[in-house]
């Protein structure tokens, strides 16, 4: 499924005490979260994509009405690898992020923000140098060796997130 989602990066009450685990000493914890573009920040609302992709410019010209009125990122959210045209030409390619995107919980969870850029278990916080500049993976490969570091730490009994609603999703930005 793809969605375009309205996300608010401007507080969120999870983000209060992440000074204390920053893992990019080089950056204030509020110049990460302004850098980070994946799942992670206080959703406000969700657009299903069809999966023709007839309702994408209806969708979109709403969410800018929206953002001209709010200061919220509009991402294109997707599971797909297929990605709309309109899209291509409109948003920009974020990257990968591995988390939950629950649209019936209205729910957003990061593995990377949450365990590589605030984290507290070294293997998972090593990937922080194959990061791109939003603080997302570059590319598909690279974020199936994380999720398979993560799914075996978590078999290990390490301290790592369960993967049970956890998905490798592409990050567009408008």
């Amino acid at each position: 499924m793809s969605y375009l989602a309205l996300i608010d990066k401007t507080f969120h009450k999870f983000w209060q005490n992440l000074e204390k685990t920053n893992k990019i000493i080089e950056l204030s914890t509020q110049e990460i979260i302004d850098k980070y573009q994946g799942l992670e920040g206080e959703l406000k609302n969700i657009f299903f994509i069809a999966e023709d992709n007839s309702n994408i410019e209806i969708i979109m010209n709403s969410c800018l009405e929206i953002r001209n009125q709010q200061k919220w990122n509009i991402l294109f959210i997707t599971e797909d690898n297929k990605i709309p045209d309109l899209i291509k030409q409109r948003f920009v390619f974020m990257g990968y992020d591995y988390g939950i995107f629950e649209e019936e919980m209205d729910s957003l969870y990061s593995s990377i923000f949450n365990e590589i850029l605030f984290g507290n278990v070294k293997e998972l916080i090593f990937f922080k140098i194959m990061l791109n500049d939003f603080f997302l993976f570059h590319n598909k490969q690279e974020i199936e060796n994380y999720v398979r570091i993560h799914h075996l730490l978590l078999k290990e009994g390490k301290n790592v997130e369960h993967e049970d609603y956890m998905k490798i999703f592409q990050i567009w930005r408008l």
